[in-house]
């Protein structure tokens, strides 16, 4: 969805060529995902929610602000990488689709 809309707001000149579109609407899609961790990081840390399910691995809390996991990169972690690369996967199915469209529009403006 996200690399769709990267598409939209690259611009749509015959000066730029297909990659340049496909790359911008690659960099739009990856920022995005990329905030949306960082929200999900501070809304844990400042609200003590389980958006990355960090609390799910958790075996003991030493009270210093360390904590004991059952995993050993701890379950936040593998969910946001996760959460990254099925972002990447996306964004990478969605790409040729994207050439191909940026490729008909500008047979139409001729």
């Amino acid at each position: 969805m996200f690399t769709l809309l990267g598409f939209c707001f690259a611009p749509a000149h015959e000066k730029h060529d297909a990659l340049y579109s496909v790359v911008f609407a690659l960099m739009f899609s990856l920022a995005v995902g990329y905030m949306w961790e960082i929200l999900e990081f501070a809304g844990d840390s400042l609200f003590s929610l389980d958006s990355q399910r960090w609390q799910g691995g958790l075996v003991a809390d030493l009270g210093n602000g360390l904590y004991v996991t059952d995993t050993p990169r701890g379950s936040g972690l593998l969910d946001t990488m996760g959460d990254m690369l099925v972002n990447l996967l996306g964004t990478i199915v969605t790409l040729p689709f994207v050439k191909i469209f940026r490729r008909k529009k500008l047979e139409y403006k001729d």
